[in-house]
């Protein structure tokens, strides 16, 4: 139970109940009554400057104040278990992502209850790690990365339903070929708007490494859910550091969508993408806007990603966060979600299929252009697929290749 402040020396009871996925909030004036209720991936404000006082802000909700707890408890325990859980839920849910790419802004004072906080959640992985040890002959505890878990956390959060078939398929199908490439074929009597769960989960899972869309129509006006499933396709590039591959052959895409795609590619300083396949899709010239600018600094963002980059792990992350929280008080961005491995595995743009796009010869010059400005490039592009567009014969192949 706790206090929330409405105004300034007002305030009312209200009682907290937290689930696996999400938080409710009840009145407690005679019968108890469900006043609000967020989804824990919807919190992006958690601050507790006292021991006895608790401020959540939510992304669906910023519009308003947040919220302003007071506890109640004499102990001033009560918050302290509350943020532990909040935390240690999160980093359950998503082991291989940072904490700050939820939760931008997070301030814990007097320092000691922050690593008081930080040691219950090293305990909380630490659990869950032996868990997953002992369920080795099991295919992992948590297979896929936890992939299943997650689609249901984000069922919850757009209130689709939550699809048994779908869960097993991964936890069964995929987890026993050790398969990293997650196919919305395999789920293709599913409606667009069930596939919502699907594709943001993958944005923070830690074990695919693919995704293929092919021939699946997601640019659909007549089905409910295309226009999200395309804004996750792009949020899915701009944050995820695992992707390695992705397909978008035979989806319908245009040239607005592949250019969003492409600069949010070029806003991820810590992206994996070295395959993109978009062929058989109406791109044209237009939609190369931003796409040269990606093969022309694809490189040099993986030599930048590489020398700049020094935590070695997703838990010194944490603490990093956790640490430079108290001092500067500002939001981190997401530039410490990736493991050494990773970025060391990076090194560019390797394959690139651009065919039957309706690409004239004026947009052929000018991606070839861009990969002249980038040195290494021919140094780390294996495939590049521009058959079937729309090419004069002024257009000299040796000009693309060795312009």
């Amino acid at each position: 139970m706790l206090r929330l402040e409405l105004k300034t020396d007002k305030f009312e009871n209200r009682l907290l109940i937290f689930t696996q996925y999400r938080l409710f909030m009840f009145t407690v004036k005679g019968t108890a009554k469900l006043e609000h209720s967020y989804n824990l991936i919807d919190m992006n404000l958690i601050e507790s400057r006292q021991p006895d006082r608790l401020i959540i802000g939510f992304r669906s909700n910023e519009s308003r104040h947040p919220y302003c707890f007071h506890s109640c408890d004499p102990n001033q325990e009560e918050i302290n278990l509350i943020i532990c859980h909040m935390v240690s839920s999160l980093k359950i849910l998503f082991p291989s992502i940072s904490f700050e790419s939820f939760i931008k802004r997070f301030i814990v004072e007097p320092r000691q209850r922050l690593e008081n906080i930080y040691e219950y959640v090293q305990l909380m992985e630490e659990r869950i790690r032996f868990r997953s040890h002992h369920h080795d002959h099991d295919h992992h505890h948590y297979p896929c990365g936890g992939f299943s878990n997650q689609y249901a956390c984000f069922c919850d959060y757009y209130g689709v339903p939550y699809r048994e078939d779908v869960a097993w398929d991964i936890d069964t199908i995929y987890a026993a070929h050790n398969n990293t490439e997650l196919s919305i074929l395999d789920f293709e009597h599913l409606d667009l708007k069930d596939l919502l769960p699907l594709i943001a989960a993958l944005t923070y899972n830690g074990y695919f490494t693919k995704f293929r869309v092919s021939n699946v129509k997601i640019v659909n006006s007549s089905q409910s859910g295309s226009e999200q499933i395309c804004e996750l396709i792009v949020n899915l590039v701009r944050r995820s550091t695992r992707i390695e591959e992705i397909y978008l052959d035979n989806t319908g895409i245009r040239a607005d969508f592949v250019n969003k795609l492409f600069q949010a590619m070029l806003l991820n300083n810590q992206t994996s993408i070295q395959i993109i396949d978009l062929s058989n899709n109406s791109i044209e010239d237009k939609g190369l806007k931003n796409m040269t600018s990606f093969v022309a600094k694809s490189f040099h963002m993986a030599n930048s990603l590489m020398n700049n980059s020094s935590e070695d792990d997703l838990s010194s992350s944490l603490s990093l966060n956790f640490s430079t929280q108290i001092t500067s008080q500002q939001p981190q961005s997401n530039s410490n979600t990736v493991t050494s491995s990773a970025k060391l595995m990076y090194k560019g743009l390797v394959h690139l299929n651009l065919s039957h796009c309706g690409i004239t010869s004026k947009g052929i010059s000018e991606l070839s252009e861009s990969l002249y400005l980038n040195k290494s490039m021919f140094s780390t592009l294996t495939y590049l697929n521009l058959s079937d567009n729309c090419l004069k014969d002024d257009l000299s192949v040796s000009s693309i290749v060795y312009n």
